[in-house]
């Protein structure tokens, strides 16, 4: 799976350019895109993931193919924010295995993919706990529990943005370091990882193990 971004331009409503001619490539070895907040990182997650009111100018190609010609549904995308895109008065469980129903995965498949999920990224204790009683670092957990289980069910492009950023400093890097090497892991299930990260730590990291980098 490769993802090509050629020339990428948005420009909001009321005039202000988010982006200005953005272009990369990245591959199963996974993209950081490092940004100062308010730099457009987030913007640029919206425009992969088909988000943005207007489109935006340039080409973002999956596999060769324009995303722009594709409806929403069919671009299998998940798109990772920082509150774990989590309804909080369900269980973690439920969140997990949501996307998995409305896609209709096999029932038999769906728990125990998303117990083993939840397993790697030290979540399944939480299971059944409803999603408002958690703490910040356990929606981080829960969150990447849920890309993992989007990664392994079939999506092409995983967006991760800035969810470690839910936490005071010196718990961010704490459980960042926790949670690092099955991070690194949603590379080897087949989607193109792309993690935006106000972190230059958080970004290098990705860097030093073999990812592209931008800095917005």
């Amino acid at each position: 799976m490769v993802l090509e971004v050629k020339n990428l331009i948005f420009k909001y409503p009321y005039g202000e350019i988010a982006l200005d001619g953005v272009s990369f490539t990245a591959d199963e070895n996974g993209l950081a895109v490092f940004s100062k907040p308010k730099n457009g990182k987030t913007t640029l997650l919206n425009c992969l993931a088909g988000l943005t009111i207007p489109l935006p100018q340039g080409e973002i190609l999956l596999d060769g193919e324009s995303v722009f010609e594709k409806k929403l549904k069919d671009r299998d995308v998940c798109l990772m924010r920082e509150d774990g895109g989590l309804n909080k008065y369900r269980t973690a469980r439920h969140c997990l295995s949501y996307p998995l129903k409305i896609r209709k995965f096999p029932k038999n498949e769906i728990y125990p993919l998303v117990t083993e999920s939840a397993k790697t990224f030290n979540c399944e204790h939480m299971l059944f706990d409803l999603c408002k009683n958690l703490d910040a670092d356990d929606v981080c957990r829960l969150a990447l529990a849920r890309a993992l289980v989007r990664a392994k069910s079939g999506a092409k492009l995983i967006l991760i943005d800035n969810i470690f950023n839910v936490m005071k400093e010196y718990q961010r890097r704490e459980v960042f370091e926790e949670l690092k090497q099955p991070l690194l892991a949603l590379r080897n299930c087949g989607a193109v990882v792309i993690f935006a990260t106000d972190s230059e730590y958080e970004a290098s990291v990705f860097k030093e193990n073999g990812a592209e980098f931008i800095k917005l």
